[in-house]
């Protein structure tokens, strides 16, 4: 498994970081993590092939987190694109897409493959791939737009303020993904426990509590992304000091991890 951040930015691009896109890459292959703006564009920097996604996770409805996804389609067609597209979405938001689909003129018959579009339930297990399987976990990272809504006179009867963190097993590993949460890394603590790779954004966490949560949470490797630009101000020390028995890191765009050479080293070190 190897692991390519794309883009690592929060819903806030910068200069030096693009809008969030993960790739995980295994040998029956690519898997996307939320889809953001400019991530068709990114896979092609990073030598990446569009024909070699089998599924396009999106774990809640901001743009900064699947707003790439057009294009990324778009490119499939233009690449000859034969095999079928898992998209695996909230559920809110399917109609939508199938919609914006339409009106980019990207209908069925001129795609040249099938999307299949998956709602995410959650605690569902679904495989991804023969080597990758998904299971969801609803997080509370929309409740706030859910309360913002009572002052709202027309709330769209679409919303239904879904947001999911998830575990991804392969055959040998298992990895816990969230885009966003709302203010604590022990919001996963529940289900992301020892895991052997956590992946999460430091948009919204404080970087000294969440160091104690790594040590509550004990994952073999944990990687940050989605990050803030206040955080481009050298605020992340913290979690750069060495923590007994995990691997942290903080990602830069472009960065590629080979998961099992980093846990292998990590087991060494430790």
């Amino acid at each position: 498994m190897r692991i390519h951040f794309l883009g690592t930015a929060s819903g806030l691009p910068t200069a030096s970081r693009f809008s969030q896109t993960i790739v995980v890459s295994l040998e029956d292959g690519l898997h996307i993590l939320d889809a953001a703006d400019g991530a068709s564009s990114l896979i092609c920097r990073h030598g990446l092939d569009h024909r070699a996604v089998r599924s396009i996770v999106i774990s809640h409805m901001h743009g900064d987190h699947h707003s790439g996804l057009i294009q990324l389609i778009k490119t499939m067609m233009h690449h000859g694109r034969k095999d079928p597209l898992l998209i695996y979405l909230p559920e809110e938001g399917i109609a939508a897409y199938r919609q914006m689909l339409e009106a980019s003129y990207l209908i069925d018959e001129w795609l040249g493959f099938r999307v299949q579009w998956r709602p995410i339930r959650a605690d569902e297990r679904l495989q991804l791939s023969p080597r990758l399987a998904i299971r969801a976990f609803p997080n509370d990272h929309l409740q706030p737009f859910k309360v913002r809504a009572q002052s709202v006179k027309r709330v769209p009867s679409s919303w239904r303020y879904e947001s999911y963190s998830f575990l991804l097993y392969s055959e040998t590993l298992t990895l816990a993904y969230s885009g966003n949460l709302r203010k604590s890394l022990l919001e996963m603590k529940p289900y992301a426990s020892n895991v052997d790779v956590l992946i999460c954004e430091l948009a919204h966490l404080d970087p000294t509590e969440t160091r104690a949560a790594l040590l509550a949470l004990r994952p073999r490797l944990a990687i940050f992304a989605h990050f803030h630009p206040r955080w481009d101000e050298g605020r992340l020390d913290v979690l750069q000091d060495p923590i007994p028995g995990i691997d942290v890191h903080l990602a830069q765009d472009g960065d590629v991890y080979d998961i099992p050479s980093l846990l292998t080293r990590s087991t060494q070190d430790n």
